[in-house]
């Protein structure tokens, strides 16, 4: 009997959930949770890593879909969705079973990890077509110079070359191509606008012959928002800055490879107003604290940007979320809700007072947490806003 041909959608979600085990330190961890769930504070404590670094390598493992977890008082926990990962590692090693081993002897585990990591990443390469293959191998250093947020180093730390000569038109199937593989990497929601210059900050250095950009959002790892103001909170913080920052040059190099000339804007820098550039790629709207809300994520989420000469992009020329704002107008509670004081109202505008926040500087994310698109759904709160608006 013929086998049930597996479709397109399985395949990138296999493909997806072996490349979150391609790690020894995710491999750890998932081994560790096979006697049961374990509190965050235990997993730190036995890997004897950064917590930065382990929630990093958790938030891969939750959006591969192998881990369940819940929040009691200020801890997470967590535990195997099922131990057939596990078995599928276990069955990768000929000789004997990593699961016996992987804590008892560490020399010899590590070989055996790295060379199960290896055989995985040697699977789970090409995460593309064929218009991309060679893009897609880029290889990456783990470790990078780029800041954390609000500002830092805006050197281009792209692999790839701008093309001499630029490309200026896309098709549809490679514009497809380019967001699967942007999707593989842990891009959400795309949007397509022209920069305008009022978007361009004061100490913006751009190159003025990229305006159009292609807008793109990376999800919020929930134990950043949890997480208290602090040391711990900004060093989460830090590593998703860094995180999505790679993705965005990464992105860039495919761009570049296939002869489009790029400039990257990270969610950690200050070239560009990110929030303005998503509204315009109608993603979202921007609340009265300066986030970008979006009906997906609502505000869980940061955005990035490449500017290109690509002409015939699919640029949004409408604002479908404006009642975003309206909405707002009746809330104020991130206003109310801010520790520092950083939001405050004059009239009917909302001054930002950057040097009262410590989004930066503590990882704070009282403003994303207290807002209610983050903490209700967004259809619920249209339809009970237009309720209200027919009185």
């Amino acid at each position: 009997m013929d086998k049930e041909k597996i479709s397109h959608e399985e395949l990138e979600e296999k493909t997806y959930k072996l490349k979150a085990i391609a790690d020894p330190t995710r491999i750890q961890i998932l081994y560790l949770l096979r006697d049961g769930e374990q509190c965050v504070c235990k997993i730190y404590e036995s890997l004897e890593k950064p917590q930065s670094t382990i929630s990093n390598h958790l938030n891969i493992l939750k959006k591969a879909r192998l881990l369940n977890w819940r929040k009691e008082g200020t801890w997470i926990y967590y535990k195997l969705k099922n131990d057939s990962i596990l078995n599928l590692i276990d069955n990768l090693n000929e000789k004997e079973s990593l699961a016996n081993n992987i804590y008892y002897n560490e020399i010899e585990s590590e070989i055996k990890v790295d060379t199960l990591v290896n055989s995985i990443s040697e699977e789970v390469k090409i995460v593309s077509k064929e218009n991309f293959d060679n893009c897609s191998n880029l290889k990456y250093e783990e470790e990078s110079p780029i800041s954390s947020c609000c500002g830092g180093n805006r050197d281009d730390y792209s692999k790839v070359k701008n093309p001499k000569i630029s490309t200026k038109t896309m098709s549809y199937e490679m514009l497809n191509e380019f967001k699967s593989i942007a999707t593989n990497l842990g891009a959400v929601e795309f949007g397509y606008t022209k920069l305008s210059d009022d978007l361009i900050l004061e100490n913006g250095k751009l190159d003025v012959t990229l305006k159009n950009a292609i807008v793109f959002t990376m999800e919020l790892d929930e134990d950043i928002i949890k997480t208290e103001a602090g040391e711990i909170a900004k060093n989460l913080s830090d590593d998703f800055y860094l995180k999505f920052s790679k993705l965005s040059y990464k992105l860039s190099d495919v761009l570049r490879e296939k002869g489009y000339k790029t400039e990257v804007i990270t969610p950690n820098g200050d070239l560009v107003d990110l929030s303005m550039l998503g509204e315009d790629a109608d993603i979202g709207y921007r609340g009265k604290s300066g986030l970008l809300i979006s009906p997906k994520m609502g505000t869980k989420f940061k955005v990035a940007a490449i500017l290109t000469e690509i002409e015939n992009l699919p640029f949004s020329n409408k604002h479908s979320y404006s009642w975003i704002r309206e909405y707002c107008e009746l809330c104020n509670k991130c206003i109310k809700e801010c520790p520092e004081g950083a939001l405050v109202k004059n009239g009917n505008n909302v001054e930002f007072l950057k040097d009262k926040c410590i989004g930066c500087s503590d990882g704070c994310t009282i403003c994303i947490d207290q807002c209610s698109f983050y903490n209700k759904d967004y259809n619920n709160l249209k339809a009970k806003f237009d309720i209200i608006n027919e009185f």
